[in-house]
């Protein structure tokens, strides 16, 4: 008598490739994955930039206020003051990439979501291994690829929408994907 195999019902067709358990065990089936959804993934990005801005506005505060006091103590003089405004606005460029990579980089790597896409029940991951983001992958999919597909009106984020697999331009650009994980 011949068995029959059935495949089980996948929510989507992008699934993890086989892989191995700490153990060394060969994993033949793949790991099934649900896409995290359009409207969920806006609202787990309003929940982790407002939280980005609470923890960047103390010090950018600081620095406008003192590049606004150098610039009324110049006076008239704006050309003597323009290398501390300068330094003043890098700084504070630095600062919030600094707490944009911290933040991203932390949560990803150790939690696989940041605060707002866990309150959502989502996760980010590397798109083949389903594992967690290094820092430098965290920091470049939330800077440079999310740069990248707000700079073409918006598409890149739009595709989120539209794609069956629910991967934006920066999830292709830096190979991860958004999963829902239900209850």
């Amino acid at each position: 008598m011949t068995q029959r195999h059935t495949t089980l019902d996948v929510r989507h067709e992008a699934t993890a490739p086989a892989h191995q358990t700490a153990d060394g065990i060969q994993l033949d089936a793949p790991t099934a994955r649900i896409p995290g959804g359009f409207w969920r993934r806006v609202a787990a990005v309003l929940l982790d930039g407002t939280i980005c801005s609470i923890l960047t506005m103390p010090i950018t505060f600081v620095l406008g206020v003192v590049t606004g006091l150098s610039g009324a103590l110049s006076g008239a003089d704006l050309h003597s003051n323009a290398p501390l405004m300068l330094l003043l606005n890098v700084s504070s460029y630095v600062v919030s990439c600094t707490i944009v990579f911290v933040y991203y980089g932390w949560f990803y790597k150790h939690k696989g979501a940041t605060p707002g896409k866990m309150l959502l029940r989502l996760q980010v991951a590397s798109f083949d291994t389903g594992t967690h983001l290094t820092y430098w992958k965290a920091f470049g999919r939330e800077t440079l690829g999310k740069m990248l597909s707000g700079m073409l009106l918006g598409v890149g984020f739009l595709m989120v929408a539209f794609r069956r697999d629910k991967r934006g331009l920066h999830d292709m650009l830096w190979h991860t994907q958004v999963t829902y994980e239900p209850k």
